[in-house]
């Protein structure tokens, strides 16, 4: 009997779905000397189509040193960006947007400037989901 008591107790597990995945070039063409001081900035929709709540705690790709999730916001009249501390929540049965404006991913210490049509791995970490890996297409 504490074995079907157990199993009506459990919730399903979250069941992500990534997709929308896109980034901003970072260089007019190939033939640009590229700045690695100038960061990237990525873009994506989470949706999380399961029973259980996640969180998007980290990103990391190779394009860069390291991978931020920020979100911008006004402060005084202007826009201010600041890293997101402690990861962006996935309510079950919800979809997050990662758009302008708002929640957004920063490609810092770029190891190459970002050209229209390129693409490129993003390692998204989650906090019940594990890892997962997703291409951002630079456009």
């Amino acid at each position: 009997m504490g074995l079907v008591l157990l199993a009506a107790c459990a919730q399903d597990p979250p069941e992500l779905a990534v997709r929308d995945v896109w980034s901003r070039p970072t260089v007019a063409g190939p033939d640009v000397i590229h700045d690695a001081s100038v960061p990237g900035v990525a873009y994506l929709v989470i949706e999380n189509v399961g029973g259980a709540d996640d969180r998007l705690i980290s990103v990391a790709s190779s394009v860069c040193g390291r991978a931020e999730i920020h979100v911008t916001h006004q402060m005084e009249g202007h826009m201010h960006m600041a890293a997101v501390e402690g990861g962006v929540p996935l309510p079950a049965g919800a979809s997050v947007a990662l758009e302008p404006g708002g929640l957004h991913i920063m490609l810092l210490e770029l190891q190459r400037g970002l050209v229209k049509g390129d693409r490129f791995e993003l390692e998204l970490e989650f906090e019940h989901s594990g890892r997962q890996s997703v291409e951002a297409e630079v456009r």
